[in-house]
């Protein structure tokens, strides 16, 4: 590599032009032009001035030894980079006229109204993604994860933001600028009616009204930026459901020992972790540009569907083999209680069709809750007083009861290790049970004949006169 090529590079390497090279040497910008022409080379002590601007030897610089540039830290290095960039375009946007402010800031202000309407529809997918995922957490760890999300997401979206907003103004301003400088010795001004601005009687050149506006190279470039844009935030939900995969892989595994159907879970999310995996590599190269190594990753991916088929299916056959249960034993007592007998008395249940009446003389009335031992429902019994006024102001007052069920919620901890529990030993047991098994209650009612017969004609009396009574509760 020549010397002029070796200084191109290490300028364009530090985002410097040639007229800020020549400025910091001291020197005209055709000098440096002429240098990095290889017309004409700079004196020693311009050498030694070099070397330290972008800390290198002089054998590297000149070709007398090949090697890299030293490189300190890298985070550095790019902050130092980007906040130069921001230098310059402040410095840019101060140079223009007031009519070149205006446009400037009414076209920064439209790309930032943009950009936050485009954070707001992401944000809104993103939320619902993670509500969906994590649904099955306990309602306050679910609120804390998501408001912790959002917080991230909020500085994810202003950092973002900004970074765009800077390469927009580099891009539609100060890169056309920088560009001009650096040919600007081979441009014949004359032949391009220019738009013009003046720093001390100095004309420099914003944007040439003939490559300013070029539809077609701008539209397709924005649609490459928002594309990359709406592939990052793709990235963020894919890389979430990877660490997911993970973390439900190594748990299934746990319990691979109950049985294939255990172990066909775990192979088929291996196949769906292989291929997100994938998908996250090709969508991160394209974000950054890097190159892709097709034929492999093609491979891959071709590899974690066909893991994905294979035990979907070995899934489906296993269970085949499983028994389906759907005639429950009611065999567990989930709920017990005396009801003393009185006047006017209503029980809801004890016409229920599953209800079992065990006639006994007895003064009160017994109940009993049945259910199956894998149920996970429980009862209660709720007494309520019924008035009833007729127009004429006649009132009667009936005392009803009836059962409540209680419905496991499995957005708590303790319901939903029950329910856990149950989907393991059916995968134990080989068996598959349907929701009358698990949420199906049988009340046996032991009364006498006598007050079952009152009740039932309380019951008939209440339906007939309720038609003409106004009934509260209390």
């Amino acid at each position: 590599m020549s010397f002029g090529e070796k200084l191109t590079k290490l300028r364009k390497e530090r985002n410097m032009s040639q007229e800020d090279l020549a400025n910091t040497l001291n020197v005209s910008r055709q000098a440096v032009s002429k240098w990095e022409s290889n017309s004409s080379y700079p004196e020693t002590d311009k050498i030694v001035a070099i070397c330290k601007i972008f800390n290198c030897s002089m054998d590297e610089l000149i070709g007398l030894k090949e090697g890299n540039v030293k490189k300190g830290n890298k985070f550095i290095s790019n902050f130092n980079k980007y906040f130069d960039l921001v230098i310059k375009g402040i410095k840019l946007f101060y140079s223009m006229t007031f009519k070149q402010k205006v446009k400037c800031l009414v076209e920064m202000m439209f790309y930032a109204l943009m950009i936050i309407f485009i954070f707001l529809i992401i944000n809104t997918f993103v939320i619902e993604i993670i509500r969906n995922l994590f649904y099955l957490l306990p309602n306050e760890l679910l609120i804390i994860l998501i408001q912790t999300f959002r917080g991230l997401l909020l500085l994810v979206y202003l950092v973002l933001g900004i970074y765009v907003l800077v390469k927009l103004y580099n891009v539609r301003y100060l890169k056309y600028y920088e560009e001009y400088n650096d040919h600007k010795e081979e441009v014949v001004i004359e032949e391009y009616n220019v738009s013009k601005i003046n720093i001390k009687d100095e004309k420099i050149i914003i944007r040439d009204p003939n490559n300013a506006f070029q539809p077609f190279i701008w539209i397709k470039s924005s649609l490459l930026y928002f594309v990359k844009f709406i592939t990052l935030f793709l990235v963020m939900a894919l890389a979430i459901v990877f660490i997911i995969l993970i973390a439900c892989i190594i748990f299934i595994l746990y319990f691979v020992n109950l049985g294939l159907l255990i172990l066909y879970i775990a192979l088929g999310l291996l196949g769906a972790l292989i291929s997100i995996y994938v998908i996250l590599e090709v969508f991160i190269k394209f974000i950054f540009n890097m190159k892709q190594s097709a034929k492999r990753l093609f491979v891959m991916f071709i590899i974690g569907i066909i893991i994905i088929g294979l035990f979907s299916g070995l899934f489906v056959y296993e269970l085949t083999t499983y028994k389906i249960i759907d005639e429950p034993i009611y065999d567990t007592l989930i709920y017990e209680e005396e009801i003393n007998m009185q006047d006017n008395l209503l029980i809801n249940f004890l016409y229920y069709k599953n209800s079992d009446i065990i006639f006994e003389e007895r003064d009160n009335i017994k109940i009993q809750f049945y259910s199956s031992s894998r149920s996970s429902v429980s009862v209660e019994i709720q007494n309520d007083s019924i008035i009833c006024e007729n127009s004429f102001g006649s009132v009667e007052t009936y005392y009803e009861s009836y059962m409540y069920y209680n419905y496991p919620d499995y957005f708590n901890d303790k319901t939903f290790n029950d329910f856990l529990r149950n989907i393991l030993q059916s995968v134990k047991e080989k068996e598959i049970v349907t929701e009358d098994v698990l949420f199906k209650v049988v009340p046996k009612i032991y009364i006498s004949k006598e007050n079952y017969q009152k009740i039932l004609s309380y019951h008939q009396k209440y339906e007939k006169n309720t038609n003409s009574y106004w009934c509260t509760y209390e």
